[in-house]
This record gives structure tokens, sequence and C-alpha cells, in this order.
């Protein structure tokens, strides 16, 4: 498998890895860029080490000064930096073509910006197949975005506020090597085999597995959620914060994390404390800085007085959280991550996170919080949501469908892995080749399914409409949309890779997607792809057992929490929000006065970034125990397990979700979240601020209100169904990839 040099992309292929490894006796080799590799070596537990290996990808440097080893990867890379990366990993095919020639291998499973990888496979007679790791409503928004972005997406739910359409404009017109990102994308959909994998489940994304199965003239294949095994790690801070949820009701722990790669401006982290703040819910927020803002303290980003104004109803964890045992706490009732049963708050950041959101909302798991017209988010709506979804009847609502959708999505979990694995089985694989090269984060780390479908048919026809119109972008969404898709490294637009990418997989293409929320997107992007689309599931990582200090006592401080009272705030490992974003969901926190968990990220040039530089004055103090923040990491899967999480980002752990989407696929998978009915998107202005009072209203709405209710129940709904047919989508991926006659071989 090759994958995009982006931790989003990479985890995703290590545990589609781990599926595949459990069903059949592949021997799987995972190659990408040393750095990255150091990275994920320790998430890989000692069952799978005679199955899965690592394999060594080395970029060329000497040509490239400005990009030494330590930036091959995306997390920490400068921004300016990322074209180059691009045009690096284009420049290392020679490199790679020869670890082919060594492996022999019987199958190559690659990713959707590297269009030169499937073109290598028929040389060495093997079948190539791309897996995506967005969700399929996104994918499926972005391939008709892209094949016609005249047409109208055919979802109304699903849609891009004009600020968020602007930026996945930008980021499918973003180009390196002469490719625009838009047609990379499209060229690796169409060098796909007769399938396409994506990290989805039809329990929540069926109808955009179909149209992305339509747009994509390929069979979807989904290959469920994917969400990381939980390491058995003892690590201290890991059982303080199950200790902390342990004291909580169920569901009354808010957890508030934007992904590991995504870093939230000074302005978000105090909208966003000021929300919670405001709904005064127990909460957990992991904040993450960049590599640039690594030294920054997070008490320097948060409200002044934050901290101790919420006193111990909040946890702050910086740069880390035990994730996954805190989505599945009892404690943790809104939640952004579907898998664990929880209802989701969203706050869409970047990439497909919009579209999400509006998948989650649409699903009925969660609440996005609205953002002015500008973008920008209101510390009120992010309270009021909250409160909607913490701790009115709405909330109730939110909190039994994802309820439901995660005990469907659990049940069809096996049979999605088969169905994997019966795609992927078609006669001849000796081995399956897991080269995961991780992947620069153009579209985000689920990169909902929907958000890549949108942008393959923004590739094939622009001026078509996105069928489903409940996927859309704002005006501000898809300027960075197409600048992505616009950039280029080597002469080729990252568009252009995306689309060479896909036409050079065989029959198939994976994609990180279940058909329990994705089904239409993968079924349309099987359309526009005119390839098999094959979900793998969420590939959620496993959790590490690590004794971490920080780990324990973030579990102790949940456990104190109610049951689905804790935010967890968290935009990703490679999005850092700026003191803007930080500020408005600060202010959202703290007006909705909820308990939270938030972690925030600085890049690596605000690495002497403290937390309470970027925060609003006295957030901190403000907000005291109600309010954890948490600088670079937290143990998420931990965090979203636990029953006091309430607000989650992964679909994977059945929480409700608040969609603040910042970037790349996050405005689409807002848009998906609110679709599927998993949680409600914070809006924006229109030129895609965040307001602190609409962050707080999310909040309220997902947390407290009446709308939270449902949304939690679907979220569960759809994170059993998720888990049921996880193994299935494994084995549809394995059985994909043993067929002999996927790709006519050149």
């Amino acid at each position: 498998m090759l994958p995009w040099l982006a931790h989003g992309h990479i985890y995703p292929y290590l545990e589609l890895a781990k599926k595949l490894t459990t069903k059949r006796n592949f021997h799987i080799f995972i190659c990408s860029t040393p750095v990255n590799l150091s990275s994920i070596k320790p998430k890989l537990s000692q069952k799978y080490s005679h199955c899965i290996e690592f394999v060594e990808l080395h970029l060329p440097h000497d040509d490239l000064p400005e990009l030494p080893p330590h930036y091959h990867t995306t997390n920490g890379l400068p921004p300016h930096l990322m074209s180059t990366l691009k045009r690096a990993f284009d420049m290392s095919s020679n490199n790679f073509s020869n670890i082919l020639k060594t492996l022999s291998p019987d199958l190559l499973i690659y990713d959707f910006l590297q269009p030169w990888a499937p073109s290598l496979a028929p040389l060495q007679n093997f079948p190539s197949i791309e897996f995506i790791t967005m969700g399929a409503a996104f994918t499926s928004f972005s391939i008709q975005h892209l094949k016609n972005p005249s047409f109208k997406f055919p979802f109304p739910s699903i849609y891009l506020q004009d600020y968020e359409a602007k930026k996945f404009n930008n980021v499918l017109e973003s180009s390196a090597n002469g490719i625009k990102d838009g047609d990379r994308v499209q060229q690796c959909s169409a060098r796909s085999c007769n399938i396409i994998l994506v990290k989805t489940s039809r329990e929540i994304e069926e109808k955009y597995i179909d149209y992305l199965s339509d747009l994509m003239g390929k069979k979807i294949v989904p290959v469920g959620t994917l969400v990381q095994e939980p390491m058995d790690q003892k690590v201290d801070e890991e059982t303080w914060i199950m200790k902390w949820m342990n004291k909580m009701e169920r569901s009354s722990v808010v957890y508030v994390c934007f992904g590991s790669e995504y870093f939230l401006s000074k302005e978000q982290i105090e909208e966003i404390a000021h929300g919670l703040e405001l709904r005064k819910v127990s909460f957990i927020w992991v904040i993450r800085f960049s590599k640039e803002e690594k030294n920054t303290r997070v008490e320097e980003v948060l409200p002044e007085g934050f901290l101790q104004r919420v006193g111990e109803k909040g946890v702050i964890m910086e740069g880390w959280a035990p994730q996954a045992k805190i989505l599945q706490h009892s404690s943790v009732g809104v939640l952004e991550s579907i898998k664990f049963g929880g209802p989701i708050i969203a706050m869409p950041m970047h990439l497909d996170q919009p579209i999400n959101a509006r998948l989650v909302e649409e699903v009925g798991v969660g609440v996005e919080v609205k953002r002015t017209g500008e973008g920008s988010l209101q510390r009120e709506e992010v309270a009021k949501v909250i409160r909607d979804v913490v701790v009115e009847k709405i909330g109730e609502g939110v909190r039994k469908k994802a309820l439901k959708i995660r005990d469907n999505m659990n049940k069809k979990e096996d049979e999605e892995i088969d169905g994997v694995v019966e795609e992927l089985m078609q006669d001849t694989c000796r081995r399956v080749i897991v080269i995961n090269i991780d992947s620069v984060h153009v579209f985000g780390s689920h990169k909902s399914f929907i958000s890549g479908i949108n942008s393959i048919q923004h590739l094939n026809n622009p001026s078509v409409k996105f069928p489903f119109p409940s996927i859309y972008l704002q005006d501000y969404e898809a300027e960075k949309f197409n600048n992505v898709l616009e950039s280029s490294a080597n002469g080729i637009k990252d568009g252009d890779r995306v689309q060479q990418c896909s036409a050079r997989s065989c029959n198939i293409i994976l994609v990180k997607t279940s058909r329990e929320i994705e089904e239409k997107y993968i079924d349309y992007l099987s359309d526009l792809m005119g390839k098999k689309i094959v979900p793998v599931g969420t590939l959620v990582q496993e959790p590490m057992d690590r004794k971490v200090d920080e780990e324990a006592w973030i579990m102790k401080w949940l456990n104190k929490m109610e049951r689905s009272s804790v935010v967890y705030v968290c935009f990703g490992s490679e999005y850092f929000l700026s003191k803007e974003q930080i500020e408005e969901i600060a202010h959202g926190l703290e007006l909705r006065k909820v308990s939270f968990i938030w972690v925030i990220r600085f890049s690596k040039e605000e690495k002497n970034t403290r937390v309470e530089e970027v925060l609003p004055e006295g957030f901190l103090h403000r907000v005291g125990e109600k309010g954890v923040i948490m600088e670079g990491w937290a143990p998420q899967a931990k965090i979203l397990q636990h029953s006091s999480v309430g607000v989650l980002e992964s679909i994977k752990f059945g929480g409700p979700i608040i969609a603040m989407p910042m970037h790349l696929d996050q405005p689409i998978n807002a848009r998906l979240v609110e679709e599927v009915g998993v949680g409600v998107e914070v809006k924006r202005t229109g030129e895609g601020s965040l307001q602190r009072e609409e962050v707080a209203k999310v909040i309220r709405d997902v947390v407290v209100e009446k709308i939270g209710e449902g949304v939690r129940k679907k979220a569960l709904k759809i994170r059993d169904n998720m888990n049921k047919k996880e193994d299935e989508e494994i084995d549809g991926v394995v059985e994909e990839l043993m067929q002999s006659d996927m790709c006519p071989l050149f």
C-alpha cells in the first residue's frame, strides 16, 4: 500500500493492514519515509510483527536542500514546503520502483496524490488498487466538482459555505510539478483497477458510496471505519484522565479535538474556550501546536483566567490524548467519533471537515457549530450547540442515533472487511504489499469519503453541480479547496495527481470509509471513477499500552464527569488553529460552561508558543477544572471511548460531533456529519470566521438541548452498525485484492 505522507493517511493504511492480516495469511510491507516509520513503529503491537514489515522510502534531498529528511512528512511541515514535499515524493518514483522489484508484490494499494505509483505496477505485471482514506461523501463531492463544477451535488444536505468552497477550490487548484491536486485525484482514481477501497461504512454513507461508484464507473468497496486498536498502554496520564472521567456522569463530558495535523488559531481557541465556559460543561480539550509553536504554553492561547474558572470541570491536554479510551468512556456523551456511539458537535476547520460536519447532521449523530458568513467561530454559538447536544432534549435524540449507528456499524464491521478481502482475493495474491507512504494532508484524515467524491467530481467536471445538495462548500471553503487542487510540484498540479492515481488504479480503489455512513457517496464515486470502490472501514488506530502519567491523569479527570458531559476538541495532527480561531472556540466553550478536553497543537515555527498566549486572557482561570487543555497530544482513543465524553471527532466511537471544519476535506465532512445525523456544524461568517456565540450555541444544542439527544442516539446507532460491518469491510477488501483479473497487465 502506498499512502500519502500524512499521519491521517498512514494510520488508516496501517489499520487496514492489521485487518487484512487477521483475515488472510497476507504478508504486508508498509513503506514510508524514515521519519514517518519512526512514528508508527511504536503503534504496531508484537502480534503483527510476523506479517507486517516496514520498508524505508528515501526521498531525494541533495537536489532539494530546503527539504531535509525530518521534513519528509506533513507532520510539522511548514506550509510553504508542501509543494516541495509533493515534488520530492514524485521524484522518489525510481526508488519506489526499485523497492517493488525487490519485493515482487502481488498487489499495490496506493493513495490519491501519486498517479505515478499505479503506472509502475503494470510494468512489473501486478495490479494496483486505490485506497481512499477520505469518506464517500467528501470524495464524491470532490470528484463531481472536478468533473463538472457547474453541476449541483445531488444531495442538498452536503454543501460548502462560500468561505469553505474557496478553501476547497484552492486545495484542488494547488499544484506541484505542474500537476494540480484535482488532476492527481482524478488520475489516481482512473488508474485503479475495477474497484476502489474507501474508508467508510454503508451504515452512514450508503447513498454516497453508490453515487461515487456512478461517478467513478468502478465498484466502491467500503472498508469500515478502521478505528485504531487501543494499545494496552498503562500510561500515568492515561490512567489519570480515566479516573477523572470515572467521576463524571454518563454522557456529561465534551471531548474537544480537531485532529493531529490541524492547529487552532488563538482566536479559534478563545471562541471554543468561551463556548465551553458559557455552557459550564465538563470537557477534555486536546490542544496541539505546530512545531514552529512547540514552545507555546497552553495558557498563552486560552482566555485569561479560563483554566482557573473551569477548574476541575475541564481538562486541557496539550498535543496528545488517549482518544480511543476517552471516546469509549461512558461519561463521554457527545463524541466526534461515530464508532464509539457518541453524538458529535461539529466545528469543521479544514479539508473534508465541513462536508463531514454536514454528513454528521444528516445522519443525525451530531450538530454543527454554525459560523459567521466569513467562517468565524462565535463563542455563543459554540456554547449553544454544546448545550443543545449535552443538556437539551435535542441531545437525547443525537445520542440515541449515535448509539444506534455505532451498533449497526459494529455489527457490519466484519462484513465490510470480509467484503474487502473478497474483492482483493481474486485469484493470485500471494502477498499484499502495503507500501505506506504517509500522505500530505490535502484532504484530511477520515478525509470523509464524501469529500473525496466531491473532489473527484470537481476535477472531472467542475461545472456540474454535485448531486447531493447536503454536501457543499462555502465560498471561502471552495477557495481553499481549489487552491489545494491547483497547488503543484514538479509541474504537476495536485488535482492532476489525484486523477492520475485514480486512473492508474486497477479495477478497484480502496477508500478509508464505511458504507454505514457514506454508501451513496461510495456508489457515486464508483460511477465517477468507473471503478469499483472498496471501503476499508474507519481504520482507527489501535490504542497503545503505554504507561503515561498524563494519560492516567486525564482518565481520572474524565471519570469524575457525568456521562456525555465532556466535549473533546481536536482538529487533527496537522492543522494548527489561528489565535483568532482559538479565541472564538475558547469563548464558545466558556459561554456554554461545558466540561471539555481541548487538544491544541502548534506548528514547528510556533513550537515555543505557550498555550496561555493564544487563549483569551483569564480563560484557564475561568474554566478551572471544567476544561483540560492538552498541548500537541492527547490519548484520543481512550478519551473518545470514555462515557463522559459527549462531543468527539470520530463516528467510530459512536459519539455526536460538533463540526468546526478548518481545512481540506473538513468542510465536506462537516456537512456529511450533519447529513448522517451524528453531528452539528458550527456555522461561520461569510468570510469563514468562527464566532464564539455560534460555537457556544452548537455546543449547547449537542450537549444540552433536545437536538443533542437525537444526535447522540444516531451516533451510537451508526457506531454499532459500523462496528458490526467492520470485519465485513475488511473481508471485502481482502476479496477484492485477491482477484487475479482485477486489472489488465500491460
